[in-house]
């Protein structure tokens, strides 16, 4: 458990280094720390992956929202019975990405 002045600081330190992140979740990640008996370089690499973690989603929903997409659509949303022409299995394995890791060029029409 973390006394008051203590959790206190950490909020005004969180606050001031402009990590919201950390401010929301820190007392979880103190409770479980201290429940796993972390090593302390451990901890500050769970704080700092929460951190990193909140401001990448934090990120995408900015991006997301200037993109005025009227709603998220994802591939697994997409409906492959209305376009009948369209290789199912072929775009889902372009979707996996090995392309890139191959160096190979993709060439999409239509």
């Amino acid at each position: 458990m973390i006394p008051e002045i203590l959790e206190a600081q950490i909020e005004i330190g969180c606050k001031e280094l402009r990590m919201p992140g950390l401010r929301r979740h820190f007392r979880n990640l103190v409770r479980e720390a201290e429940e796993q008996q972390m090593e302390y370089a451990s901890f500050l690499k769970v704080v700092l992956d929460q951190e990193i973690q909140e401001r990448h989603q934090k990120r995408h929903n900015m991006l997301l929202r200037q993109a005025k997409f009227p709603s998220p659509k994802t591939l697994a949303d997409f409906d492959f019975t209305k376009a009948p022409g369209l290789p199912k299995m072929k775009i889902l394995k372009l979707a996996e990405g090995m392309f890139v890791k191959r160096r190979e060029n993709i060439i999409c029409i239509g």
